[in-house]
């Protein structure tokens, strides 16, 4: 016999991962700014997170970009095919260390074609409005790609990086009917928390 609605949620609600099976995904680092940092220094690593996302690199990926990449596809998969809802939060977190960054940019040229040429094919495989919160009708992607457009065009990157974010940014746009035009407004509202010396 094929069980009620009602038999399938109970059995549903008292599923509970076994912790040694649980997936064990890489903490993103929650202090952007190194030890005994000055106001000015907290303030540069909150407008840019490179030094987060080089922590991260040398400490739990052992300076491999290619094993954070592949954090990410596997965050990807886990939640657009397994349904986990913490690969989702992980490869959320990812996108948006890697969208706020500056010298990075400069640093890990590589890592970010690759990033790029990632996102690329796992946004192909996404409906429209698979990111939209359906609560605050906000979208965390496109805020993040965003910023990372911007700084791409603002920063002297090498040209096969702006190329390629030139491309994504088209595909993008035309796939999920996305406008990465930013007005002042918006702008005001992304502005960083500035440290004042008085503060600290």
């Amino acid at each position: 016999p094929v069980p009620d609605a009602a038999a399938v949620a109970a059995v549903t609600a008292s599923c509970r991962p076994v912790a040694h099976a649980a997936i064990k995904f890489t903490p993103i680092p929650k202090t952007l700014f190194p030890p005994n940092a000055t106001p000015q220094m907290i303030t540069a690593c909150s407008m840019d997170r490179s030094y987060t996302l080089t922590t991260l690199l040398q400490t739990a990926y052992l300076g491999d970009p290619n094993a954070l990449l592949g954090e990410l596809q596997f965050a990807f998969v886990c939640f657009l095919l397994g349904q986990v809802f913490e690969g989702f939060e992980q490869w959320k977190q990812l996108v948006a260390l890697l969208c706020h960054c500056d010298d990075a940019l400069l640093q890990h040229p590589r890592l970010y074609l690759d990033a790029i040429a990632t996102l690329h094919f796992q946004l192909r495989q996404t409906p429209q409005d698979f990111f939209v919160d359906i609560v605050t009708r906000s979208n965390f992607l496109t805020d993040s790609l965003r910023n990372l457009f911007s700084r791409i065009e603002q920063a002297q990157v090498t040209p096969e990086l702006a190329r390629r974010a030139a491309s994504f940014k088209a595909s993008v746009s035309k796939h999920f009917d996305w406008d990465f035009s930013l007005s002042a407004d918006d702008a005001d509202d992304e502005q960083p928390v500035i440290v004042d010396e008085a503060d600290s």
